[in-house]
């Protein structure tokens, strides 16, 4: 390059001489516009002129695709007399070499005007505008998103204590906000240069420059948008998915998600005002569900299908954080005995050792689903057509398998080798395939479940049938509640209620015990009522659980990961509660939940009249259900929240019972004992318990040529080998923890047709092994109920008890027609002290002796050459065992099969009944129980799938 004076005896391909420079403000006309050509020669370098002040051209090329666009941009507005700019090819380098020039006024400098056509300023002028409008809705809506985001996960608490949850990174949603703000700041700065320079014809900032600036703003800000939906999964997981919630500690939230998503989007609302709950669409109905397992979450997510219903599940548990211990098949029965159980034991069985029992049941939202074993059958089609026998019409086998195949989703097992070997059959006549809820199969199967198989085809027990079309007493290979595709436990929640959290009229709030129901016209348990400072008892008792032994003695195979993070690779989630443990969630769109802190004002107590013996109303008047009241804890304030419509209870067959008779509906002697107002004298309510009890057996196997699930505890690389199939490829024996090649003989069967339990059952008086002094209703109901179970013990196609082989040497059995009935009573008015749970386990005779009877068939299985190929070991009962000690092997060693039902029996008021066939408690207007609480005698099955099918009913 050349200084001023070469360039003014150079050739014309070189540049030329600058006119002499105007006075300030000056410009001469050709100035203006004038394009400037650029060729390159051959040294590489893109030759240029002198040129004036103006709009340059880049040889035909488009601004848009010339690399020295910007820096040349800079450049010629700097360009003044005395400089020469040659502009380099692009593989060069561009310099400038400026001449000696003497100082120029900076106003004028700055100030002179670019020469821009009027029509294209006018453009940039609309490019400017609209891009500031779009910055302004781009931040706007950032910052009203994060910022309730920022409310869902608590950070705005009434004492001002931030609440973040760990888990969750907010770094990038902050700096996304940080960055739209600075950006809109900016292009409103360059908005008011232009106007400025278009106003005053000075020229603050070159246009272009202001329209190239806003669009990387806005570029940046869209480009932050991809990062900040990844994080807002995160956050709407934790507001929404995990269904989690804030406490009264909350205070005017918002609507908290507005944008939605089939999956994971919801609506979240918190308001801790003193109005009842009001619906801001007043054609809304409102339903108020009890109880956030199988039953209530089957009920909320089918009435939710209508608009025009609101319905809000009220679950005393958490939700569960998709730990390993639940999603994983191998782990069944690990996580009895700790945050998702209630806990509970039952009173001293002083008809067995005298020693109490553990009682698990699920507290969490989805229920026992995410505690239970998995295992899938319904029963006898004669267990439905007692149901309708006992007074209840509707409710037979033919009425309820609809309600059965609508719920499952089921796949059959995925080989037909596999099917052959393990006597799986379906009928597709008799199953869903479109419904919520995964029935499958695991993806390894054990021999020795085919051995126990041909065992008990070699002593005539069918084997070969579909175990849920409900014809045939035998064995057969139970499908689970189990993913085909990643092999996870399938949830009520799973199934029921995550893929329709969007609904804006779905409403659910966990960790909220229901402390009573608010009726019309009565007072209430005033202690229900009452907060108690300091007690932070949340309904839970103080059993240790089962040691994994999930059904007895000798019948854990359960192991832990060993890679210690494995659970990793399944769905995780981090929950938080706010310091005080409360949280309430809401979904709903067009509703207002409102949170009462003081009761509901009622009038004093109008005790009902004694229960008669006709399938009629207790009182004349039935009484209103108006809401619920409920708290988090024993110590924190009491809200309630109005149903306009309906209550659901559906806390199950031992909450149930509590809640009723917390609020005033149970026994009058019950309820006057503890001062609770008689809302209702329903003496059937926590009467006429039943449950499946079993007896754990010890009988290993010694063939060790056979792959049995004891290896996963006992041989560390078998597990490490099975636990990386799993995570891999969803296979292998990580998959198969459920003891689901079980059977269901029938009394005659394993008897060889002797009717002698039988006939001793025929000849016991109705009362002869109930409770004292029972209500006669609830006497005759037994009565009625007795009859048809005799019936079931008598018929060969109908199930006496139940065989669980675990393949490894254990064949636990329970009774499937238990004679015995118990009771569920409160021991206090105090909400959140456990019920006393007396199931009166082996109080009738019957029971112990068909659990001798099945103990003494185990015997015979163990003796087939089938079995004898296993090489099992007889320890518990040992081979030597007469009567008298397996009487008392049975005495000791009977626990719960987790089946506890009828306590609120749907049977007729004359029967003891708690509910009519419609499910509405009798005396009361708006009031219904959807759970096994109703069963009025149990199937002689595994309990989910019947559950389901009443909740679906």
């Amino acid at each position: 390059m050349g200084t001023m004076a070469d360039a003014d005896e150079a050739s014309p391909e070189r540049g030329r001489s600058l006119k002499p420079k105007p006075q300030a403000g000056q410009l001469y006309p050709e100035m203006i516009k004038r394009p400037v050509s650029v060729s390159s020669n051959s040294s590489g370098f893109r030759q240029s002129r002198f040129i004036e002040v103006g709009e340059f051209d880049f040889g035909g090329q488009s601004q848009a695709n010339n690399p020295y666009d910007t820096d040349s941009r800079v450049n010629l507005t700097h360009v003044t007399e005395g400089d020469h700019l040659d502009i380099p090819s692009q593989s060069q380098s561009r310099s400038v070499s400026p001449a000696p020039r003497k100082e120029m006024d900076t106003r004028q400098d700055h100030n002179t005007e670019i020469g821009t056509p009027s029509w294209l300023g006018v453009v940039q002028l609309v490019l400017q505008t609209l891009l500031l409008v779009l910055n302004c809705v781009a931040v706007g809506l950032l910052a009203k998103t994060l910022s309730k985001y920022h409310q869902t996960k608590g950070i705005h608490l009434s004492d001002g204590e931030p609440a973040w949850p760990s888990g969750i990174n907010t770094r990038a949603t902050n700096t996304m906000l940080v960055i739209g703000i600075g950006g809109l700041v900016a292009t409103i700065a360059l908005l008011f240069g232009s106007i400025w320079q278009r106003i005053t014809d000075k020229a603050l900032v070159q246009n272009s420059y202001t329209i190239g600036l806003g669009a990387l703003l806005l570029t940046a800000w869209l480009a932050s948008v991809v990062v900040f939906e990844t994080e807002r999964n995160g956050l709407q997981e934790y507001a929404c998915a995990n269904r989690r919630a804030l406490s009264n500690r909350v205070v005017n939230y918002d609507l908290v998600c507005q944008e939605q998503t089939p999956t994971s989007g919801c609506n979240v609302l918190f308001n801790t005002s003193v109005a009842p709950f009001q619906s801001k669409d007043h054609e809304a109905d409102f339903i108020a569900v009890v109880g956030g397992g199988a039953s209530g979450l089957t009920v909320a997510n089918r009435l939710s299908e209508d608009p025009t219903v609101t319905v809000l599940v009220l679950e005393a548990g958490p939700a569960d954080n998709g730990e390993a211990v639940i999603e994983v098949p191998q782990f069944v029965g690990q996580d009895v005995g700790g945050r998702y159980d209630w806990n509970l034991t039952t009173t001293p069985q002083t008809f067995l050792d005298g020693a109490a029992r553990p009682m698990p049941q699920g507290r969490a939202l989805g229920g026992g689903t995410i505690l239970n074993a998995m295992l899938v059958n319904r029963g006898g089609q004669g267990d439905y057509n007692d149901w309708e026998a006992l007074g209840n019409p509707g409710w037979s086998w033919t009425n309820m398998l609809p309600y059965f195949m609508k719920s499952e989703r089921y796949t059959p097992v995925y080989s037909e080798d596999i099917a052959a070997q393990f006597s799986i059959r379906y009928d597709p006549g008799v199953h869903g395939f479109d419904g919520p809820l995964n029935v499958s199969y695991p993806k390894y199967f054990y021999n020795a479940s085919a051995n126990f198989f041909d065992a008990l085809t070699e002593l005539g027990i069918p084997t070969a049938f579909d175990p849920n079309d409900g014809t045939v007493a035998g064995a057969s290979f139970l499908p689970v509640n189990i993913d085909p595709v990643n092999m996870t436990r399938s949830t009520a929640r799973k199934a029921y209620y995550d893929p329709y959290a969007a609904r804006p009229n779905l409403w659910v709030a966990t960790e909220q015990h229901v402390t009573r129901l608010i009726i019309e016209g009565v007072a209430g348990n005033s202690n229900s009522t009452t907060a108690n400072p300091g007690d932070g008892s949340v309904g839970s008792g103080n059993s240790t659980g089962v040691g994994g032994a999930l059904f007895g003695v000798g019948s854990s195979t359960n192991t832990t990961s060993t890679a210690g993070g494995a659970a990793a690779a399944l769905r995780e989630r981090t929950l938080e509660n706010n310091a005080d443990g409360e949280l309430v969630e809401v979904n709903a769109a067009n509703v207002t939940l409102t949170i009462n802190s003081s009761p509901v004002a009622v009038t004093t107590a109008t005790p009902s009249s004694t229960a008669t013996t006709e399938a009629t109303p207790v009182q004349s008047s039935e009484l209103r259900i108006l809401g619920v009241e409920f708290a988090s804890d024993a110590s924190a304030t009491r809200r309630n929240v109005s149903a306009r419509r309906e209550v659901i209870v559906a806390a199950g067959s031992l909450h149930t019972v509590q809640v009723l008779q917390l609020s005033g509906i149970g026994p009058r002697s019950l309820l006057e004992k503890y001062q609770i107002p008689v809302a209702i004298d329903l003496p059937g309510v926590g009467q006429n318990l039943q449950d499946h009890y079993l007896v754990g057996t010890f009988y290993p196997y010694n063939n060790h040529s056979h792959i049995y699930p004891t290896l996963l505890s006992t041989n560390a690389s078998f597990n490490a080998a099975a636990e990386a199939e799993y995570y891999a490829n969803r296979t292998g024996p990580w998959t198969a923890g459920s003891p689901d090649g079980v059977a269901f003989p029938s009394l005659p069967d394993i008897v060889n047709g002797s009717t002698s339990i039988a006939d001793e059952a025929e000849k016991q008086a109705d009362d002869e092994y109930l409770v004292p002094g029972l209500d006669a209703t609830v006497v005759a109901g037994y009565g009625a109920q007795k009859s048809a179970l005799i019936a079931a013990l008598l018929d060969r196609n109908r199930a006496a008890y139940e065989i669980i082989n675990n393949n490894a040497g254990s064949l636990t059995v329970a009774t499937m027609r238990p004679f015995t009935r118990g009771t569920v009573q409160i021991t206090s008015s105090e909400p959140l002290q456990p019920p006393a749970i007396d199931p009166r386990y082996g109080a009738n005779p019957i029971d112990l002796q068909v659990l001798v009877a099945a103990l003494k068939f185990n015997r015979r299985i163990l003796a087939t050459p089938s079995m004898l190929e296993l090489q099992p070991a007889q320890f518990v009962p040992p081979v030597d065992a007469n009567d008298d000690a397996l009487m008392q092997i049975v005495k000791n060693g009977i626990r719960t099969e987790y089946h506890p039902a009828g306590t609120c029996a749907m049977l007729p008021l004359g029967l003891g009944g708690v509910v009519s066939p419609r499910l509405q408690v009798y005396g009361t207007q708006n009031l219904r129980i959807v759970d096994a609480s109703i069963f009025p005698i149990l199937p002689a099955s595994h309990l989910q799938a019947v559950v389901y099918g009443v909740a679906e009913k």
